[in-house]
């Protein structure tokens, strides 16, 4: 049996003070945060389900559509891969962005992946459930799409180095958490080549990937699911956060009320 989590042992104080609303948000504090680990976790998830059904498609955290196998809201994810042109990194990807809701996968030509079987193989019936948007793999071409996404409030985002680049791991999408209510454009280079110089121009944020071998460059299909995954769990932990609050304030009501 799991010994229960007492908060005045813990803390190594005593609970207590003559203001009647500090003693009670110390109580809804420590009600909330004092259960057994496996309790806690449960009311943690059950907040944030109950608080992604309550908010519209317009909130912060949640993209375009629902996805039709799950019935979530998508996250505001959009991943360009125009520029990329192999069948197992196209393939991937769709995997990838799938696994996590994205709203979308941009690719240069949809109908030519939908028919290829090595495709259809790697993805796993993933693009049955992604949307696939199709913009050609010309500059022009996705100069447009990404200057269209701007104007709907979404950062470009590219995974590139360069002289102003953000490293992976010092949450580089805080900025664009704060700016654009996490709606983001991954963009991603060709193989080999990476991207020009004109899309980078439009980019709001480069980000980088750390690295310590000799090879100093990594497969497009591995760079986008690292990006795409650091995204979602620096999204996943501002909900997180955001759940504990939205408990803490409940249950402080109901003490008050009490």
């Amino acid at each position: 049996m799991q010994r229960k989590f007492d908060p005045q042992q813990e803390s190594g104080r005593e609970l207590g003070g003559e203001d009647a609303a500090a003693r009670a948000r110390e109580s809804a504090y420590y009600h909330v945060l004092g259960y057994e680990e496996q309790e806690r976790k449960d009311a943690v998830a059950n907040a944030k389900l109950t608080a992604a059904a309550a908010k519209s498609a317009n909130s912060k955290s949640l993209g375009a559509g629902i996805n039709a196998g799950t019935g979530r809201p998508r996250r505001p994810l959009i991943v360009c891969a125009s520029l990329v042109d192999k069948m197992p990194n196209l393939a991937g990807l769709c995997r990838t962005c799938e696994v996590f809701n994205a709203e979308a996968l941009v690719v240069a030509n949809k109908d030519r992946l939908l028919k290829d079987s090595q495709f259809t193989s790697v993805s796993v019936t993933a693009e049955q459930w992604l949307p696939l948007w199709s913009v050609a793999p010309e500059v022009a071409e996705i100069a447009t799409f990404l200057k269209t996404q701007k104007a709907r409030g979404y950062a470009v985002v590219a995974v590139e180095q360069t002289h102003g680049s953000v490293c992976l791991s010092e949450d580089p999408f805080k900025s664009t958490r704060q700016s654009h209510d996490n709606k983001v454009v991954l963009l991603l280079g060709a193989e080999k080549e990476g991207l020009p110089a004109p899309l980078l121009s439009l980019c709001d944020l480069y980000v980088e990937i750390p690295q310590a071998g000799m090879i100093r460059s990594l497969n497009v299909h591995v760079s986008g699911a690292l990006v795409v995954f650091e995204y979602i769990r620096a999204l996943l932990e501002e909900e997180r956060f955001e759940a504990i609050d939205e408990c803490v304030e409940l249950n402080m009501g109901k003490v008050l009320e009490g």
